[in-house]
């Protein structure tokens, strides 16, 4: 009698876990400060500009002391939790083992609860002064609106989509606050990107030395590093989406001492029949260091 391998499998069943489509984690966290924390509060101390020089002083004249001006910052941390319990009966019925899978489905959205406190900070209320109580707004010089109008004039022409005249306009704003050329990044959803890929100037080889069309992609244009995250904020009703433009150190992601932030930890639960229990903590907090670094672009 021949030998049939399927009947040997008629009562094997493979399961696969496939992680659905989304955000593989933070894309932000590489484009602003990072620094440990240990407490509920931390305050970080800041020089702000010298505005006057002793001019011409006269012939043996007294030494005139001028006061360096000095700010501060305070950042909370916040906490996020997940967890989830994998029934041992389960592991036997699904015929795989799930905690892998949802260990690094848990750290992607954990990932990108990062990306939505930096965006939250990026035009937030930043807590300043001695003790941290003072509240400090966004600047309304630093805004572009959908309409284009800002600080220096219009910069949309006739339409409210990201263009190159907002590039133009927020690369203006930062330059007149002397914000570093290098390392300046523009975040914006994937809609904006299409709405540049749709102008002549940008997918020009002349303008762009990437076939920017060709690829599907832009990665940097204006002296801008773009970042395109479905984390950008859309207001409803109006469908404008709040896109920033920032230099290094505009912003400051504090993460928990212990673990980088982040604690991971997979056991058995004896009040569960022992299920396994999977559990991730973080611990972060992030704030707007300074209000002349930052640029907040309304696009369609």
């Amino acid at each position: 009698m021949a030998y049939s391998g399927d009947t040997a499998f008629v009562n094997q069943y493979k399961a696969n876990f496939e992680i659905l489509s989304q955000q593989m984690g933070s894309k932000l966290e590489p484009y602003v400060r990072i620094e440990m924390q240990n407490g509920e509060y931390a305050f970080y101390d800041q020089i702000s500009k010298v505005t006057t020089l002793t001019e011409n002083p006269a012939r043996n004249a007294d030494t005139a002391l001028l006061d360096t001006p000095h700010s501060r910052r305070r950042v909370s941390l916040n906490s996020y939790f997940w967890a989830e319990l994998i029934d041992k009966f389960d592991e036997v019925k699904m015929l795989a083992d799930p905690k892998s899978p949802y260990a690094e489905n848990a750290s992607y959205a954990f990932g990108r609860q990062k990306d939505k406190s930096i965006l939250a900070c990026a035009a937030g209320t930043a807590y300043t002064g001695k003790t941290g109580s003072t509240s400090t707004t966004f600047s309304t010089d630093m805004i572009i609106s959908a309409s284009g109008t800002g600080t220096y004039g219009t910069y949309a022409g006739s339409t409210s989509v990201l263009n190159v005249d907002k590039l133009a306009g927020a690369a203006l704003l930062l330059d007149s606050q002397d914000v570093q050329e290098e390392g300046r990044v523009f975040v914006a959803h994937p809609r904006q990107k299409h709405s540049l890929l749709a102008n002549t100037l940008v997918t020009s080889a002349d303008y762009n030395s990437v076939k920017a069309l060709v690829n599907g992609s832009l990665d940097t244009f204006y002296g801008f590093k773009f970042v395109w995250t479905t984390e950008v904020t859309v207001a409803s009703g109006t469908g404008i989406y709040t896109c920033y433009a920032w230099g290094p150190g505009a912003i400051l992601l504090a993460v928990g001492q212990d673990d980088y932030g982040f604690n991971a930890r997979v056991e058995e639960r004896a009040d569960k029949n022992y299920s396994t229990q999977l559990f991730n903590s973080m611990f972060i907090g992030c704030t707007r260091m300074d209000e002349d670094r930052i640029v907040k672009i309304e696009c369609l």
